[in-house]
Order: structure tokens, then C-alpha cells, then sequence
């Protein structure tokens, strides 16, 4: 029998939480400087970021995620032995100290007061111990103190947001009468009146609709606070501190939030033990790690719990003939002979933890494993982990890794129970009873009749710990389709719903998000009579791109920017004369405005991810903008600001089929505003035409050699001119498109198996993160599929390429030097081609002694290019290094900010500095040594950071290096070579020349004898080392934010040049 309904009342609703409604909270370690913050967030992250004795020791905050101890998660995985698990986790964030004052800036206050904002809940870090040899930043001990200082300058910095919120909606409510104004602002004296009565706002009895107002605001006092006082070994051991019970009473008399009383220096020397000499440690002195509790209870404090999900992960077919037994109770059995034969699938389990926010009710939490289970739910069927426990054996694990033999049996039961009786003996036998026991099948149907599995519907809220089986229905169900006419009307109708709402010729349209894809749903490539069936002059354009997408879904949404809707108004805007303008997708609203003021769109698309940004648009932040088009997972809803005006789809693509509708040309031929990468700098607005797009991808086409029955994996989004490119090459050869909301090498793997993938584009991160991972999976049959391979955003290593290529070994491997201002791609090089006899044939080299690698010391080889592209050196001699130039009809109209060309004047005749130098050989070869912007000037001399990255990444200890310039008063500049290790190496500030030699040990004197005896010129080695224990930050589309390591070099040589 099915799992009984619930019949249990509906629980009374809760008190609203103050907070962001996510499944994706964070918690942050707040504290004075020289407190054990980082300390900390080493012994619980198991990471080494820096941890020193002085203050500011963290600019940037560490970010790393932890798992969840729990007793119930290893019993299950004990219970179901998966070949799968995945824990719940807490996401921390190690942030620097605030000081006395930092609500107005001091000690970088507010960039620090801002890292807070961004997560959802503190970890609140005293320090309860006196200890001569670590600095205190007020000299002397006193956590009260610390509190009240930490505790005021939140506060503070909440009365200066309120008070700037009051300002706006006043503003606001002069040029409208819309009363929820007014209950905004009546909302925010109150909390002002609050906070200045010294009183944090998580801490108020608020309306449920006040909630919904302050969580707008995040808050810095409404965040919840778990306060953790670090004390000595000694007085931890003893359950005793002076400081305690101070801090215990003031805790009490504000708010009565949980307390930890731990010790740094204990944890860090459990962490550094092995385990066994740990356990040990503890048992001889009595003791017990914290940091178990730390973790839960910080989950827990941000209002996060999880729900399991136990079931199947691979399938296996047996046949067999089925022996009924009808089970009255778990005493009385009878046996019943059926005379079927059927097919049961076997299940190997997974066991998962899915978390979510308190509260979340079960359509939601269905939401966050697919979102088809959100959007087709139909019921959820649960049972209590305690309940599993209770009835966890030996013959409960087979009830459960034969759960679909069980349901089949209990349906069989219901229908057995309508027949005549028949009697036969009892006994054993062959068939089913010799698989499932008949007392486990009478176990399971006493369980579902005592009503400990139940059926749950849409108001049901998950409850912590429950183990949950969804049911949905997707309408359709099964694979979807999209035919190429559906693709080709969609962007027609709403081309023809963009005129009729004044989209006009030249106007700007900013995209930014689409959360919303197809799930597994494919377009088929359309007929070349389409145009004649709607009678559109212009859509030809469209008929002939040929699409074919399938769309294959993540189990957790983000906004990437790939997705059939992003094509669809990329092609629909481009269609009647409009410019895109598509918006980074990680950017920031405050990045996205700058971006818009920059351009002035009139319309702006965004999606669910970027919901918050409504109500900055409605204080006429941006005054260019008519129409804010949301677009949610059912609709899309068009609103003109301060003209109540609601257009659905429906309404945008009505009375296209059988209309005219002939495409248009904006002003210049421009299409596109694509931005820059921002690599070293602000992202400039690069305005591309139409014709750079078709003879750039007519270039890959060519080069590359894309055809129809190409299987093309997104991995780049389509805000970056690198992923634009390649997906309007695919569309117009008429390829498949296979796209997944965000790169994650998981993600890229199985949709490369799944849909056999036979060409994508990557950067070395992401090749890097590919071969990390197929490491672990010997088997993958993906790896024979794909067969074109574009690399681009910096070139490969050799490692990289040796194991790209063992990776993908029927795969032409490709590498691509380009920028957004030539419309993607300037040359080309061929770096292994699988049907040629060795690689190094391949290597476009004119000297023989260079063809073996495509890095030398002068620079690296990134190929020719096509023929369309002209490149010059403007040193004169092509063979001396000097800046690359290009002219040709691929590259840009010109930045935004420019003046538009006069008529007698041509893409084709004026040459681009790329701000790259280089050469170019014999063979037309482009030699690659560094960015103009990013030489070195150091006593007179320049100096290329490419140049000596590529020395230092040669010695066997250096996994990665960036070399920046910082000011130097003698030099000018200074070298600074910031470094990561290969694992197993270390690192010292002494002098290791001597032990060096026999073990994995790195000093500055290694790294610079290195440098010598590899020939680099005396001036260019490095004059400062420093190890970095981060990764590197870098753009969207892989490359180094080299000004972004510059600045943190030079903030710590600011606070603290002696360390460093």
C-alpha cells in the first residue's frame, strides 16, 4: 500500500526570520585584530592563510566551506554503503579585525564593515587570554571592552545606512504616493530610534511585514552572533577564566546568544596530530575539540538545516519469478503463488544532504535538487530519520536498496487482496523469497500502515533530518523538443513585441542573468521553407543558422547567461536595429549601474538573480531606462517605471505568424556593447558590428573546423566576447548546442558523456580543473568523444597540453590569442592534431630548436592568423620585439566613449595597439612576451612579468606565479614575484641552500639562484618573494587580475614591510 497521507494539522506558522531566504548562507569570523580569527579559520578549513602577530595580518577575506559532523549522515552512509556521498557544509569567511572607529573608515573599516554585510552570520571571536608575546591593539586585555567596541561600531554603521534610507524613500515619496513608502519610512525611524537606544535589531519583536522590509536592508546588527572566547590551554582544561563570567553577564543583558569557550592553541595542536595521537592527547588530559560544536551551531545559528535523500545511482536488470506473499501483519504470513515473470531494477545507493533555509516548505526544498521537482511537485514522501534508526538492521538495508521491489510488492499486496484466496504449502523455495525475505516485505507494510512513512504536500515544512522521496510531474514529460520553427517564431514574435513596445533602430538593451533553461530539451534544426510559411522578408537570417540546443540542467541554478531565452533576445534585438549590451552576470548591482550609466540603455532584462536590483532602479537610478523586463521561470513581465504597464509574453509575441517583418541595421552596423574582462583596469564598452561577428566566425569555421555535426558544449558565458563568438559560430554552421548554467568541471564531465560532447572551449582553469577531475574517474567514456578543443585566455603550460592531450586523445587541440576588441580571436595555432604523427609536427616554428615547445625565454607562440587579420610590429623589423598592431574588418567600431568614425573612414585602414609586445618570426609567427600596461620599469630598464612568470614556473617546486611591480624610491619599481607551491613543498623566510638540496624546501635564495642559472638578466630577478596562499583572483575568463595582486602586495607592504 502507498505511503499514508498526512492527516497531522497544520502546524502554526512561525515567527519570520530576519535574513536572506537561501540555501546559500555564509557565516563570517568577526573580531578585534590579534584575536585567533585566522587561527581559527585554519584549524577548522584545514588551510594555512597567513596568521601573524600584528594586526591586519587579512585584507581580503579567506573563503573555504567545511563539512557538517553528523552522527545521522556517517549512519546512513554505514546503512546504504554509497558509492556517492555528499555532506551538508558551512561556508566561512575569515574576515580582517575592526578597530575602534571603523564605521568611518578607520583600519580600512569600511571595506571590512562591508565583507560583514555579505554574509549572513557572525562568529564573534574575544580573546580571554593575557600573553606578553601577542600584541593586543588597546594594549590591555578586556573582551567586555572588545565587545562593546565591536558591538557600536555595527550598530554605527546600521544608523549611517538607516539614515541614508530615510533620505531616499523621502525623495521618493515626493515624486509618488505610494503608501508602501510610507510604512517603509515609518519602519525605518523606528529602527533608527532602535539602534540609538543602543539595541541591536535582531534582538526587536518585528512584524512579519517588517521582516520582509529589514531583510532588504541586511543589516549588520540583524545578523544572528554565536560569541567564541578564546582562552588558554591552562584555563580551558580547568574550565576556568578570569574573563568569563564577565562576559557571560554582559552576553545575558544583550540578547542571550550562544557562547563557545574554546582555545585556539589547543585546536591548532589537535589539528597538527594525527589522528590516533589526537584521541589520545584528549583522553590523557581530559579534553575534547570544540570545533564539531563550532560548526553545528554555527549552521544552525544562520538558520540552515538539511534533508536526506537516499536512493539509486546505478542500475542493474535481473528477471525473475515472482512469488507473492500477502502479509496481514507481521505475525501472519501467507504465501500466494503468482505466475508473472517481471523486470526489477536493483539500486546502488547515494546518500546526499540537500541544505536548506528553516522554514522552507517542500515544493521549495524539491527546488533546490532540480527545479523541475519545485515546478511539477506533487507530493513528498517522508520519514523521520529516528524512525529508520529505529528499524535499522541487516534486512532493512535490503528493504531499502530493494526499494523499488518493495513498492511493486505493496501495490501487488492492494491488488492481491481483491482475489480469491488460494492455499498452497508454506516453504521456502526458489524466486523472490530467496532475495527479499517475506517477514522484511511485512516489516515495511507494518511501517507504511502505522503511518511512519508519510505523504506530504505543498505546505508541508521540511523538518531537519528528514529523509524525503519526491514525487513530480513535468507536463509533457520526457524528453522536449523545440523545433527550429518554435526557435525561429520565438525570436521573431518577440523582435515583432520589442517594435510594438518602441524598441527603436539603435537603441541599447542591457541583459543580464536568465536563470531559466529547458530541461533536457533540444531545437531542431529548421526547414528552409519556414520563411515562406510566415512570410517574413528577413527571416531568412534566422532559418539559415540551423540550431539544434540541448539544454541539460545543474541541481543548483546559477545566473550564467547561457540559456535558449539569453539567444533568443541576443537574435531579437539584433534583428530590428537594437544593440545588446549584455551585463556580467558576477558583477555587482553597483558594477552593473556603472556599466549602464556608461552605455544608457533604454530597456534592461534581467532574471531572478537579480531581483534586488528593483529596488535600486526605483529611486531612478538610472534615468536612461523605459523598460525593466523581468523574467521569471513562467513569464516574462515588461514594467515602465511610473507608468503602470504589465506586458506578458504572450502579449510581446502575439500576431507575428503571417506579419511582415523585415530586420533593420543600427547606426554603424553595431550589434553588440560587448565589455572587457577588466584584466587591468575598469571594463570598457566595445561596440563590435555586425560584419566583425560573421568574418570572425567564419574564421573559426575555417581554422577550426566546425560543421553540423558538431556537439557544442557552453562553457563560457555569453557576456564575454570569447563564448559569444564561438555560440554564433555554432549557430551558424548549425550545430548542437549543449549548455549547463554555469562551468563546473562535474557539470562539464557528465555533459560531455551525457551528450557526447565533440567540441568546447576552455582556459587553462578550467582545462586544469577537467584533468583534476577525470583523474579520479579512470572509466569515463567522455574522453572519446570530444574531438575539437579551443583553448583561449592565456596559453597552456607543457603539463597542460601532455595532459590535455592524454585526457582527450581524439581530440585537435587549439590555442587562441584574441581580445574584445578584435571580436575574439587574432591568431591560431594547432598545438596537437591526433591524425598527424607527433605532436611537435604541428608546432608552427620556423627554427627547429623552438618547434619542441611553445614556450621560449623571448616569449610564447601563439600562431598565425587568418587571412582576413593583419598584425604588424610598430617597431619596424618584425623579428624585434615591439607593440603588436592589427587592421582588418574583424576589429571593433570603437569604445563607447569615442566619437563614431566619419564617413571616409574605415575599420580596414587604421591599425589597433593591441597593448601587447611581441614579435613575429620568419613563418609569421606571433611571439608573445607581455602586456605594455603590465611592464616593470626598474632602474631604467623594462621588464616583461610574462618573462620571468615563465622562468619561475619551470622549477619543479612553483605551481603558479604572478610578478608585479610595486614603487620602489631607488628603482622606481621593484620585482615582486608572488608564488604558490606544489604540494608536498614548503616554504621558508631562512635560508634553505643548504637543506634545500635534499628536500622539498623553497627560500628566496633558491628561487634567485634559479633565476641565474637559467640566464635571466641580473635586473630582472625578482628582489622580493612572497608565498601566496590564496588562489590567485582572476576574471571570468581565467586570466590574472594582475592590478588586483599588486594592490594587496602593496597593502602589506604598506602595514608591514618588515615581514614581507
Amino acid at each position: 500500500m502507498p505511503p499514508k497521507a498526512s492527516k497531522s494539522k497544520e502546524a502554526p506558522a512561525e515567527r519570520p526570520i530576519l535574513g536572506r531566504f537561501s540555501s546559500h548562507l555564509k557565516i563570517g569570523i568577526v573580531g578585534l585584530p590579534n584575536v585567533g580569527k585566522s587561527t581559527l579559520f585554519n584549524t577548522l578549513t584545514k588551510l594555512s592563510i597567513p596568521a601573524e602577530n600584528f594586526p591586519f595580518c587579512t585584507i581580503e577575506p579567506n573563503e573555504a566551506r567545511v563539512n557538517i559532523p553528523d552522527e545521522r549522515f556517517e549512519w546512513l552512509c554505514q546503512l546504504f554503503k554509497p558509492k556517492s556521498e555528499v555532506s551538508a557544509f558551512l561556508e566561512i569567511h575569515d574576515i580582517a579585525g575592526l578597530v575602534r572607529g571603523a564605521h568611518q573608515g578607520q583600519g580600512l573599516g569600511n571595506s571590512f564593515l562591508s565583507h560583514i554585510r555579505a554574509v549572513d552570520g557572525i562568529f564573534h571571536v574575544l580573546r580571554a587570554f593575557e600573553d606578553p608575546d601577542i600584541i593586543h591593539v588597546d594594549d590591555i586585555v578586556d573582551p567586555v571592552r572588545d565587545l562593546e567596541v565591536i558591538s557600536a561600531e555595527l550598530r554605527l554603521k546600521d544608523i549611517e545606512f538607516i539614515e541614508r534610507r530615510i533620505e531616499d524613500v523621502e525623495k521618493s515619496m515626493k515624486r509618488s504616493n505610494d503608501k508602501q513608502l510610507k510604512i517603509e519610512l515609518e519602519l525605518c525611524q523606528k529602527v533608527k530610534a532602535w539602534l540609538e537606544e543602543e539595541k541591536d535589531v535582531r534582538l526587536g519583536e518585528w512584524k512579519a511585514a517588517d521582516i520582509e522590509i529589514l531583510n532588504t536592508f541586511q543589516l549588520l546588527t540583524a545578523k544572528p552572533v554565536v560569541y567564541l572566547i578564546n582562552m588558554n590551554e591552562k584555563d580551558y582544561q580547568r574550565k576556568k577564566n578570569k574573563f568569563l563570567p564577565k562576559i557571560h553577564a554582559w552576553v545575558q543583558e544583550h540578547g542571550g546568544e550562544t557562547i563557545i569557550p574554546f582555545s585556539c592553541i589547543l585546536e591548532r595542536t589537535l589539528a597538527d596530530m594525527l589522528p590516533d595521537e589526537a584521541a589520545k592527547y584528549c583522553e590523557e588530559n581530559k579534553l575534547q575539540s570544540c570545533l564539531p560544536k563550532i560548526i553545528k551551531i554555527g549552521f544552525s545559528a544562520i538558520n540552515l538545516i538539511y534533508f536526506f535523500t537516499a536512493g539509486p545511482d546505478e542500475v542493474v536488470v535481473f528477471y525473475f519469478c515472482l512469488q507473492l506473499y500477502d502479509a496481514l501483519s507481521p505475525k501472519h504470513v501467507l504465501n500466494f503463488q503468482w505466475p508473472w515473470h517481471l523486470t526489477i531494477k536493483a539500486y546502488c545507493a547515494f546518500v546526499k544532504c540537500w541544505q536548506i533555509r528553516r522554514q522552507t516548505k517542500a515544493p521549495q526544498a524539491a527546488g533546490t535538487i532540480h527545479t523541475d521537482f519545485e515546478r511539477g511537485f506533487i507530493c513528498a514522501e517522508v520519514m523521520k530519520f529516528e524512525d529508520l534508526k529505529e528499524l535499522g538492521s541487516e534486512s532493512a538495508v535490503k528493504v531499502f536498496e530493494f526499494i523499488a521491489c518493495i513498492i511493486i510488492m505493496c501495490e501487488m499486496l492492494m491488488l492481491y487482496s481483491t482475489l480469491p484466496k488460494r492455499s498452497h504449502a508454506c516453504g521456502g523455495g526458489s524466486g523472490f523469497r530467496s532475495m527479499v525475505d517475506v517477514d522484511l516485505v511485512a516489516s515495511w507494510a507494518f511501517v507504511i500502515a502505522a503511518g511512519k512513512y508519510k505523504q506530504e504536500g505543498k505546505t508541508y515544512v521540511v523538518q531537519d533530518g528528514d529523509i524525503i522521496f519526491f514525487k513530480f510531474n513535468v507536463s509533457g514529460g520526457g524528453k522536449k523538443q523545440k523545433t527550429g520553427h518554435q526557435f525561429v517564431g520565438d525570436v521573431l514574435s518577440l523582435a515583432h513585441g520589442l517594435l510594438q513596445h518602441g524598441l527603436g533602430n539603435g537603441d541599447i538593451v542591457a541583459i543580464c542573468g536568465f536563470n531559466r533553461f529547458l530541461s533536457s530539451s533540444s531545437i531542431l534544426a529548421p526547414s528552409h521553407s519556414f520563411g515562406k510559411k510566415t512570410g517574413c522578408s528577413g527571416s531568412w537570417l534566422l532559418e539559415n543558422v540551423g540550431v539544434d540546443v540541448l539544454v541539460t540542467f545543474a541541481r543548483k541554478l546559477s545566473a550564467m547567461g547561457i540559456s535558449d531565452w539569453y539567444l533568443e533576445w541576443l537574435l531579437a534585438v539584433a534583428f530590428v536595429g537594437g544593440i545588446v549590451a549584455p551585463l556580467n552576470y558576477r558583477w555587482s548591482f553597483d558594477e552593473a549601474k556603472s556599466a549602464m550609466l556608461m552605455v544608457r540603455p533604454v530597456m534592461l532584462v534581467t532574471d531572478e538573480s537579480c531581483k534586488h536590483w528593483y529596488q535600486e532602479l526605483q529611486s531612478n537610478a538610472l534615468p536612461s531606462v523605459k523598460w525593466h523586463v523581468f523574467s521569471d521561470r513562467h513569464n516574462v513581465v515588461v514594467v515602465v517605471f511610473f507608468i503602470l504597464t504589465v506586458v506578458t509574453t504572450e502579449t510581446l509575441r502575439k500576431h507575428v505568424i503571417g506579419t511582415k517583418l523585415d530586420y533593420s541595421w543600427a547606426p554603424e552596423g553595431a550589434v553588440i556593447i560587448c565589455f572587457t574582462s577588466g584584466t587591468t583596469g575598469r571594463p570598457k564598452g566595445v561596440i563590435i558590428s555586425h560584419s566583425a561577428m560573421i568574418v570572425q566566425s567564419l574564421a573559426k569555421v575555417a581554422v577550426v573546423g566546425y560543421s553540423e555535426d558538431d556537439v557544442y558544449l557552453h562553457t563560457a558565458p555569453l557576456c564575454h566576447i570569447g563564448g559569444l563568438s564561438s555560440a554564433i559560430t555554432m549557430l551558424m554552421v548549425g550545430g548542437c548546442h549543449v549548455l549547463i548554467p554555469k562551468f563546473e568541471a562535474s557539470l562539464a564531465i557528465e555533459a560531455i558523456k551525457q551528450h557526447c560532447v565533440t567540441s568546447l572551449i576552455t582556459v587553462p582553469a578550467m582545462m586544469a580543473d577537467l584533468i583534476s577531475l577525470t583523474r579520479l574517474k579512470e572509466t569515463w567514456k567522455g574522453r572519446q568523444y570530444v574531438k575539437k578543443l579551443l583553448n583561449g585566455g592565456g596559453s597552456l603550460s607543457a603539463e597542460l597540453m601532455k595532459d590535455a592531450t592524454e585526457l582527450f586523445p581524439r581530440a585537435k587541440l587549439l590555442s587562441a590569442y584574441g581580445m574584445t576588441e578584435a571580436c575574439s580571436s587574432l591568431t591560431f595555432m594547432t598545438l596537437h592534431d591526433p591524425t598527424l604523427q607527433t605532436p611537435a609536427q604541428t608546432l608552427q616554428t620556423v627554427d627547429k630548436t623552438k618547434s619542441s615547445s611553445v614556450h621560449q625565454p623571448h616569449g610564447v607562440c601563439v600562431g598565425k592568423p587568418p587571412p582576413h587579420v593583419e598584425l604588424k610590429i610598430s617597431a619596424g623589423e618584425p623579428s624585434t620585439i615591439g607593440r603588436i598592431l592589427t587592421r582588418g574588418p574583424h576589429l571593433m567600431l570603437r569604445y563607447w566613449d569615442q566619437n563614431p568614425m566619419k564617413a571616409t573612414e574605415s575599420t580596414n585602414e587604421f591599425w589597433l595597439d593591441t597593448g601587447d609586445i611581441g614579435s613575429i618570426d620568419d613563418c609569421g609567427n606571433v611571439w608573445l612576451v607581455g602586456r605594455q600596461n603590465a611592464q616593470i620599469k626598474s632602474g631604467g630598464e623594462n621588464i616583461y612579468p610574462e618573462e620571468v612568470e615563465a622562468m619561475l614556473l619551470h622549477h619543479p617546486g612553483v605551481s603558479a606565479t604572478v610578478v608585479v611591480g610595486v614603487p620602489e624610491a631607488r628603482l622606481t619599481e621593484m620585482v615582486v614575484a608572488c608564488i604558490t607551491l606544489r604540494q608536498s613543498w614548503q616554504w621558508t623566510n631562512n635560508n634553505c641552500k643548504q637543506s634545500a638540496e635534499n628536500n622539498l624546501i623553497l627560500c628566496r635564495e633558491v628561487l634567485r639562484d634559479y633565476c641565474r642559472e637559467k640566464k635571466l638578466t641580473g635586473f630582472k630577478v625578482p628582489k622580493l618573494f612572497i608565498l601566496w596562499r590564496k588562489p590567485f583572483p582572476l576574471t571570468t575568463t581565467g586570466k590574472i587580475k594582475r592590478d588586483q595582486v599588486r594592490r594587496e602586495v602593496m597593502s602589506h607592504l604598506q602595514f608591514f614591510p618588515s615581514n614581507l
